[in-house]
């Protein structure tokens, strides 16, 4: 079965559930309210390098953004907290005619085209569509470092006296060259773009239910099912299937008590090889809200070949009118370094790279908040516990890719035996600092240090000492939109087979960003994007180096 056929047949079978679940739900209780609170939950994620396709200038105030990010990255920076939000440009006002479509194209050096285009209904007490078209590419003298870049993102919402849905679909398509290859080799040096190309695809179909109105007994619930498909132009794919279940009941309007259970199967192919995975996560949890203080307590527990417990623990106190707000939080939660999760890190990792579930435990405690209507902050520092952590090393072959190994395994260079560092410990210092002037101007800076902890003093490779993220933003009458961005990432050491086992020392480097959009008229607009201003051609990963200078340009309609 193709990959066209496995869409088609999911796809399917995802409308069947989905009819049969509605039809099922005519019998709905009334539920009760539930709160649900909004703390800052720094997250093991990648941070984005952009390339020259910067957001649009701010969008209307009414206008519901879908929850997914449409921005491509040129490469991924692993471990970096989510950002402060309240020094936002201020949004066009409403007193307007909402505008919820726009087309965004533009073309620039590197033979690159770019569309970005939203289409949606606005706010809809009946039901609410919203679609998404992206594409990013790049055909470049240097054959071997172009890309390509697609995704759709559908969502439709039907809002209900006593119950809602929500119907959700999309499909994300990566295109990479193996750019690092032998240059003496005149097979791969003749061969044509296929030969050297990857393809990652992946489909996605969710639904999800809940009720409107209290119920007699006031219980709250929100049940979700979804399936993502993922393949390679090779020989892998993998098959998430998962569902979960939110029931919910509030006491006094200070107390809400909630339990999820939930399910998940993972299938994993590669040739004539097959894993497949089971998971049972139970999580309940107690809130507790007034005036100045929240409070959450509960746990997750996760069955499955073994028993996983995670604690989630969040506390904070407003003091000053908000002004200063220290908090502490204990969190887990299951790692899947499946082959698309490594990709995301390193997209020029081999498939034959051994997977490996993980884990981690989060202590942090900090203090945030803002004061004056101009400043915000945030000052945390946390120590991870994780288990099994990926590392890579470069494998020299006709073409480059990466393996996932062990440094922790003795052989010369203690980097010999395919796998992952297990218990290690990560100490992260982390702040953000932000500056409004009144509605025309921000500017945020925020940093990261990260000391890891290993056995036998080894390095953790791959994974940098610090990063700084400097972005500003201008607004001269509504008419120019001025957007800068400053990042510098430390050196760092990598693993790489070159005759011989060795440890590599990659630069750290500089880059500086810059947009500047023009609104000729309300519904009309065009903008410049100028990226790595500083033309490095430097290297995230051992020797695959990123394009210098680029710049595009483009118009911007919005009706």
């Amino acid at each position: 079965m193709n990959f066209h056929q496995a869409v088609i047949k999911r796809f399917s079978f995802f409308v069947f559930g989905c009819t049969f679940a509605f039809d099922a739900s005519a019998q709905i209780l009334k539920s009760d309210t539930i709160i649900v609170i909004k703390d800052y939950w720094p997250t093991l994620a990648d941070a984005v390098k952009y390339r020259t396709d910067a957001p649009l200038p701010t969008p209307d105030t009414a206008k519901q953004n879908l929850a997914y990010s449409t921005n491509p990255s040129l490469m991924k920076l692993p471990y970096v907290p989510a950002t402060l939000r309240p020094i936002a440009m201020s949004r066009e006002t409403e007193t307007g005619p909402l505008q919820n479509n726009y087309v965004k194209a533009g073309f620039g050096t590197q033979w690159s085209p770019l569309l970005d285009a939203h289409f949606s209904n606005g706010r809809n007490d009946k039901l609410y569509y919203a679609l998404n078209l992206f594409h990013h590419s790049a055909d470049g003298a240097d054959k071997f470092k172009n890309f390509a870049e697609n995704r759709l993102d559908a969502t439709i919402k039907f809002p209900g006296k006593k119950v809602a849905a929500e119907l959700t679909g999309g499909y994300d398509g990566h295109a990479i060259h193996y750019y690092v290859y032998d240059k003496s080799d005149s097979v791969l040096e003749n061969a044509s773009n296929n030969a050297l190309r990857n393809r990652f695809s992946a489909v996605n179909v969710g639904f999800a239910i809940e009720n409107s109105t209290p119920t007699k007994s006031g219980i709250g619930y929100r049940w979700s099912f979804g399936d993502r498909y993922f393949i390679s132009s090779r020989t892998y794919s993998e098959n998430d299937i998962f569902t979960n279940l939110r029931i919910g009941k509030t006491f006094l309007e200070k107390h809400t008590v909630n339990i999820d259970l939930g399910f998940e199967y993972d299938a994993t192919n590669h040739g004539d090889s097959s894993t497949n995975y089971w998971y049972v996560p139970i999580h309940p949890f107690y809130e507790f809200q007034q005036d100045n203080f929240y409070v959450r307590g509960g746990f997750t527990v996760v069955a499955s070949d073994s028993v996983l417990f995670y604690p989630d623990v969040y506390g904070q106190v407003k003091l000053l009118e908000g002004q200063v707000v220290p908090f502490i939080q204990a969190s887990g939660a299951t790692v899947k370094n499946y082959f698309s999760r490594l990709t995301e890190i390193n997209p020029w990792v081999s498939e034959n790279a051994q997977q490996r579930v993980g884990k981690y435990i989060d202590l942090r405690g900090g203090v945030k908040g803002s004061f004056g209507g101009r400043f915000a902050y945030a000052l945390n520092i946390g120590y991870r516990f994780h288990d099994h952590l990926p590392m890579f090393k470069a494998m020299h072959g006709p073409v480059v890719t990466f393996d996932v190994v062990d440094p922790t395994i003795s052989d010369s260079l203690n980097i010999g035996v395919r796998g992952y560092a297990e218990d290690v410990g990560e100490l992260n210092p982390h702040f953000e600092i932000g500056f409004r002037a009144s509605d025309k101007a921000a500017i945020t800076l925020q940093g990261d240090y990260h000391q890891y902890r290993l056995d036998f003093s080894t390095p953790a490779y791959g994974y940098p000492d610090w990063k700084l993220t400097l972005s500003g933003d201008y607004n001269i009458g509504d008419k120019i939109l001025l957007k800068a961005d400053l990042f510098a990432l430390s050196p760092t050491k990598q693993l790489a087979d070159l005759q011989v086992d060795s440890v590599v020392n990659v630069d750290g480097w500089f880059d500086a960003s810059l947009e500047v959009i023009y609104n000729y008229k309300k519904n009309f607009g065009a903008f410049v994007q100028l990226n790595n201003i500083t033309a490095q051609k430097y290297a995230r990963w051992f020797r695959y180096e990123n394009y210098g200078f680029n710049a595009k340009a483009g118009i911007i309609v919005k009706f």
